[in-house]
């Protein structure tokens, strides 16, 4: 089913693959019951609700779509409630893209400090509930100068219970996350276990 697709891009220095379904039949049966037990807690919901106007509809022309598509992609979804499965979707949330969730070392005022920081466009009841789940004691804050939200941890608590959430969830990163996270040398978690503040005070797994 589907198809898998590399794609060249004057704006990434390496190129990426799609996987793709195209095949309506293929997106009523298999894919869209899916999604229908998978949500996304994201307006990325719309677009399957999207999806699935136009294959009840059975759309052809991309003339006939455009005005609804502009509907959905400006309608917000109502206050989101924890799903069953909400420690695997953190770690797949956290995967996305590189600006979702990043973990970094830096320096500040002489010393080492990790952080982890992750922001969503309107996306206050994703966070809250991503803080929730990792048991964060910081606040979700607004881009002053976008609709972006974001929080960043760095405390020694927050740090031991962001590493405990993902060590804990049913799945693992998959892609270039886990590399960067703890799976292989100069990782995060790496970092850390040089950094006294942190290694003193808790236990940092020694692998991924």
């Amino acid at each position: 089913m589907g198809s898998v697709r590399i794609h060249h891009s004057p704006s990434k220095p390496s190129p990426h693959c799609v996987y793709v379904v195209n095949d309506k039949e293929d997106l009523r049966t298999l894919i869209l019951p899916i999604l229908e037990h998978y949500p996304f807690l994201t307006v990325k919901q719309n677009n399957v609700i999207f999806m699935k106007k136009l294959l009840d509809l059975n759309v052809i022309h991309s003339s006939e779509l455009t005005l609804e598509r502009n509907k959905l992609n400006n309608t917000l979804l109502p206050t989101i409630k924890a799903p069953y499965y909400l420690q695997s979707w953190v770690i797949g949330f956290i995967e996305g893209a590189p600006a979702e969730g990043s973990f970094s070392v830096y320096k500040a005022r002489g010393y080492f400090e990790a952080s982890f920081s992750i922001g969503q466009k309107n996306g206050e009841s994703i966070l809250l509930l991503i803080k929730n789940a990792l048991h964060l004691t910081t606040k979700v804050y607004p881009d002053k100068h976008n609709d972006c939200f974001y929080l960043k941890v760095s405390s020694v608590k927050n740090i031991e219970n962001v590493i405990n959430g993902i060590s804990m969830a049913p799945v693992k990163f998959l892609g270039h996350k886990r590399l960067s996270y703890g799976a292989r040398s100069a990782s995060w978690l790496e970092k850390i276990r040089t950094i006294p503040k942190y290694c003193n005070s808790f236990k940092i797994p020694q692998d991924y």
